[in-house]
């Protein structure tokens, strides 16, 4: 996310009453280097944060946004490349970049409001409007509802339903609609995390997986005899049942579930608190008949049966996986997938 990228650099500027100068990348074509969201950002004193390519245009970048803290203005900008310009300033990778700049006032109330919500692992919608009040932005929560504003009336019409439909991968939309103003959407979630249910081989091996992929993740394991040796001392682990570690670990839709533990005493109860927290994620390691039980048992304890088909079963991209480690590969690698709207 690029906001992580430039949180720390905006709060010292902020602090220091610094207005700042910001480009947003917008929508990109081809081989661009950074996707929709990322962001460069350079204050009055002339210190920079984050990118938007991979050092392309950055310093040209930075003296247009120190003219829009001139002029306070927001505009928008492209960078592309072609034989007169490739030896000049543009993308070598042959990509095409559109960004919009903007000036922020130290006092703007937007980003405490966002880093705020963010770190209670509230996922946001920002809402820049591109055209009719330019620069104007509006954070909103996943419901619709206005946290901050730094303008007076509500969001422009259809933001929310385009939002809503980022809510689980999170990214960047430019709203278009006839007879109305553009509109940049963003959806920020928190960070990412993974939650293995059972220290099995499989569990083991993908926990591994995801803490050298930089996931944070947690294993669930009640069972004393998985818990002890498999698991490497540096994760997460609760041995402890799926009811007793939600509580701990208070699954949010930032969240994947992987129940790898293969024991109904153990899987049941970890898929309906996935379930019933809304996690992006619920997979299930399992054989036919056990995947069939396991639907039973929670459509008996209440579920309806679309709740319950969004569990994926059997988990894990078919890639022909037989090793653990290959098993774990798979289910990393559709969690992953379903992250990225792929």
């Amino acid at each position: 996310m690029s906001v992580r990228e430039i949180r720390p650099h905006l709060e010292a500027w902020m602090r220091g009453g610094e207005r700042v100068a910001m480009a947003v990348l917008t929508e990109c074509w081809f081989s661009a280097p950074r996707r929709p969201g990322a962001r460069f950002a350079r204050a009055e004193s002339g210190s920079v944060g984050g990118n938007v390519s991979a050092g392309c245009v950055e310093a040209d970048l930075a003296l247009r946004l120190d003219a829009v803290l001139a002029d306070g203005r927001s505009v928008p900008a492209t960078y592309g490349i072609s034989d007169a310009t490739a030896a000049g300033v543009g993308l070598s990778c042959g990509g095409t970049i559109e960004l919009q700049l903007e000036a922020w006032e130290p006092d703007n109330p937007i980003w405490p409001a966002l880093f705020t919500q963010l770190d209670a692992r509230a996922p946001v919608i920002l809402v820049t409007d591109l055209e009719a009040r330019l620069g104007a932005h509006w954070l909103l929560d996943a419901s619709g509802g206005v946290i901050a504003s730094d303008v007076a009336g509500p969001p422009p019409e259809g933001v929310l339903d385009v939002g809503r439909q980022l809510l689980v991968t999170g990214g960047v939309r430019v709203l278009r609609v006839a007879d109305a103003p553009a509109s940049l959407i963003e959806v920020l979630l928190p960070p990412r995390r993974l939650i293995v249910i059972g220290a099995t081989p499989v569990g083991a091996a993908l926990a591994g997986l995801a803490r050298a992929a930089d996931i944070p993740v947690s294993v669930v394991e009640p069972r004393q005899a998985y818990a002890d040796g498999l698991i490497d001392a540096d994760v997460r682990l609760l041995r402890m049942w799926p009811d007793e570690a939600w509580e701990q670990i208070r699954p949010d839709t930032s969240c994947a579930v992987a129940v790898v533990a293969h024991d109904e005493r153990i899987d049941v109860p970890a898929l309906a608190g996935a379930l019933a927290a809304g996690c992006s994620f619920v997979g299930l390691l399992g054989g036919g008949r056990t995947r069939e039980s396991r639907r039973a048992a929670l459509v008996d304890a209440g579920f309806s049966e679309s709740q319950v088909a969004r569990i994926s079963a059997p988990i894990g991209l078919d890639i022909g996986a037989e090793r653990p480690e290959e098993v774990a590969v798979a289910i990393l690698a559709e969690i992953i997938g379903v992250w990225r709207g792929a």
